[in-house]
């Protein structure tokens, strides 16, 4: 008889209850794939070239996705989904708990704040909360701040 730990319960039920009680999960709920909301081609449409998304066995794709620079693996960028960690909070006051310098953003989603130096973008539309942060080449940013709210916008207009 297969054995599953309580957290693998849990896990299938969230990935599978929603289906099953109300249609298709859309894109950006909890328990959907992220990966129709951000693709390798959007990052070509900011003028950043060679990008591919992560192995598959990289990451949970429900939860987040990893793009890399093809030609050395270096991670480029990583979106991934955020969540209240206590009752009624807000994506303002998560963001302010992770960052100091946490700023808003305006035309980006419902809400959205760059914060770590810019080099992190949280954002919310609806009920669906990510965050954005971009990787390193060296000492330097692959992202811009305004690339990351671009590629925000760009998963807002897919929700």
């Amino acid at each position: 008889m297969l054995k599953m730990r309580s957290v693998d319960v849990l896990k299938l039920a969230v990935v599978l209850l929603p289906a099953l009680l109300g249609g298709p999960v859309e894109a950006g709920e909890p328990g959907a794939s992220l990966e129709p909301l951000l693709k390798a081609a959007d990052f070509e449409a900011i003028g950043v070239k060679g990008v591919v998304l992560a192995a598959p066995d990289a990451y949970d794709r429900v939860e987040q996705l990893g793009f890399e620079r093809a030609s050395d693996s270096s991670m480029v960028a990583v979106l991934a989904r955020l969540e209240p960690t206590q009752p009624g909070q807000t994506l303002g006051s998560l963001v302010k708990a992770i960052a100091s310098d946490a700023t808003p953003v305006s035309g980006v989603g419902d809400e959205a704040y760059s914060y770590l130096a810019g080099v992190a973008f949280g954002f919310r539309k609806g009920k669906a909360t990510f965050q954005l942060m971009s990787g390193f080449d060296g000492l330097n940013p692959f992202l811009s701040r305004e690339q990351l709210a671009a590629l925000a916008r760009t998963i807002c207009s897919r929700l």
